[in-house]
């Protein structure tokens, strides 16, 4: 009897969430809050790669940030430009040439399971009884 109930009560709830209406959210101020917000956790001057709307990409240096936009400095037409991108054009932002090449890492990792050994085999060594 518990089961029959159980089970109405599921059928009920999935009849109520797939008659519901959906209430459409603004997802560009969500996007523009979370955009801004995420833009000035980046250093000013950092390398970033922003795609916009129009997916076109522009790759460039992070300038001022306002109220409405950023400023992108970028080669354009053989010399530097500056301008000023809105928020509401943007798609994706993210930062260029931050992680480490594929030689430092392998380099960094080698050095830590080195370490790793050695304290192992000190370990081992000084726990031995002799």
């Amino acid at each position: 009897m518990a089961k029959r109930q159980l089970t109405r009560v599921c059928i009920a709830l999935l009849l109520l969430c797939s008659l519901a209406e959906s209430q459409p959210q603004a997802p560009s101020v969500v996007n523009v809050a979370g955009l801004k917000e995420r833009l000035t956790l980046i250093p000013v001057g950092s390398i970033i790669e922003v795609q916009l709307m129009s997916k076109q990409k522009i790759r460039g240096r992070l300038g001022a940030l306002t109220d409405s936009g950023f400023e992108l400095q970028h080669a354009g037409d053989g010399k530097i430009v500056t301008e000023i991108v809105a928020f509401d054009s943007v798609k994706s932002v993210k930062v260029v040439g931050k992680d480490l090449n594929f030689a430092a890492k392998v380099i960094i990792g080698t050095l830590i399971a080195g370490g790793v050994a050695a304290a192992i085999g000190g370990i081992i060594f000084a726990t031995s009884e002799k």
